[in-house]
């Protein structure tokens, strides 16, 4: 990482433009240094006279200066939709009184930055499920879940029965639904497969199930905007429905258009392994069985790339902002993403990651990158630093990412599309 001398005592302009005089005191400033500074500082000198404009195009890039990356050797795959959450730092309790009285109260996780909360709740002396909507929007989201619900109790499409749901007197809203004690989702069963090869007769009953389930809201005018097996719930032999907010209502109570199928048909198909695309219409047979419809497989496979595209955009992007599975943190000079899960086991050395390197002997000592070793909790790990060589590299480095974003951009790509690598941790 680029550090420039005497810059780091001074605040960010408050203002793009009238800092005349702050400019006049960096200028000073540096006349004064101007013996003493090394070559290696040189973009500091230049800093007075383009200072806004360096301002402007750091805030305008959010990759502003140098990660270190930070991967480990061994090559163990993560899923590319991870189910772990955040984990909270605090608890709270939280009562919520519905129409006839009755109350449901919960020990709540808190602390941890999310759009929403969910845990299982006492009503009554029944088991519900309360999700409380916390973040911007929350009204909204909370009123989406509640009319995605409504919609499928009233086309008849099995789904928990909604209990109750309203505003929070100190901010937020609440839904509350049946708990289904016991109940798994598609996707821990499709975990517990002994194989996931296509055509397996395991796998493609499980997707069957899902398919005939797909086809019964079709048939209704219903759609699932978020078509993944962790939203179908298993409890007793029946398959629910679940996550009201991302269920539309097309045309109530009339079949959807071929075209609408299609698309969204690709957004549960294109979830799958390429590998599946061969059985694309050995799949459709269980959808096809419960909703009779003539489709086209020629754009139903073009919607279903568009579909995969979109979906590894999406998660690259969400490797670069603060969500469930990842933590990032910018500043002015500096940007971090790492693995949520390992933040904890990895933040001192991610405070400190040259001291890493100064520890061990290094496995290769560069102009452009140093590589070294490093030992977290028992866990062997590699740290590539990627270097500046000098004032001429930092100013052909300085408009573009850098080449650890590029590093952790790729490692992540190759995860998606279940392509062996080290893992990448920040």
């Amino acid at each position: 990482m680029v550090q420039v001398p005497g810059l780091s005592t001074w605040k960010k302009p408050a203002a793009l433009f009238g800092e005349r005089d702050r400019i006049r005191d960096l200028e000073t400033l540096h006349r004064r240094r101007r013996r003493t500074q090394s070559a290696a500082s040189a973009c500091a000198l230049c800093w007075p006279i383009w200072a806004r404009h360096v301002w402007i195009m750091r805030r305008a890039i959010s990759f502003v200066g140098c990660c270190n990356a930070v991967q480990a050797r061994e090559p163990a795959r993560e899923s590319a939709n991870p189910s772990a959450r955040r984990r909270p730092r605090a608890a709270f309790a939280v009562r919520v009184h519905l129409a006839a009285g009755s109350g449901a109260g919960v020990a709540l996780a808190a602390g941890a930055a999310g759009k929403r909360l969910v845990a299982e709740v006492d009503c009554a002396g029944q088991p519900g499920l309360l999700k409380l909507f916390i973040a911007t929007g929350a009204e909204r989201h909370c009123q989406r879940e509640v009319d995605g619900l409504l919609a499928l109790q009233a086309q008849g499409v099995t789904t928990p029965a909604l209990l109750g749901h309203g505003a929070l007197p100190d901010g937020g809203h609440y839904v509350l639904s049946a708990y289904l004690a016991g109940a798994h989702t598609l996707q821990q069963q499709w975990d517990l497969l002994a194989s996931r090869a296509p055509g397996d007769s395991g796998a493609m009953a499980l997707l069957g199930q899902a398919l005939a389930l797909i086809a019964a809201m079709h048939r209704v005018g219903l759609v699932q905007i978020d078509l993944h097996l962790g939203n179908f719930l298993l409890h007793e032999q029946q398959l629910y429905v679940i996550d009201g907010d991302a269920v539309e209502a097309l045309s109530p109570g009339r079949p959807l258009s071929a075209a609408q199928v299609e698309d969204n048909l690709a957004i549960f198909l294109g979830q799958l392994d390429p590998e599946w695309d061969a059985l694309g219409e050995l799949l459709l047979v269980d959808y096809l069985q419960h909703n009779p419809l003539a489709l086209n497989p020629d754009r139903l496979a073009r919607q279903v790339a568009q579909v995969r595209q979109r979906r590894l955009d999406d998660y690259l992007g969400k490797t670069l902002r603060d969500c469930t599975t990842f933590a990032v943190r910018r500043s002015w000079s500096r940007f971090c993403a790492a693995v949520r899960s390992e933040l904890d086991n990895l933040s001192a050395l991610l405070a400190r990651p040259d001291d890493a390197l100064a520890a061990q002997p290094l496995l290769k000592d560069g102009g452009s990158s140093t590589v070294g070793r490093t030992s977290v909790q028992g866990r062997e790990l590699v740290i590539k630093r990627y270097n500046i060589k000098g004032f001429g590299h930092w100013l052909k480095r300085f408009w573009r990412p850098t080449r650890a974003w590029h590093s952790w951009l790729a490692a992540h790509r190759l995860q998606f599309l279940g392509i062996a690598h080290r893992r990448r941790w920040r």
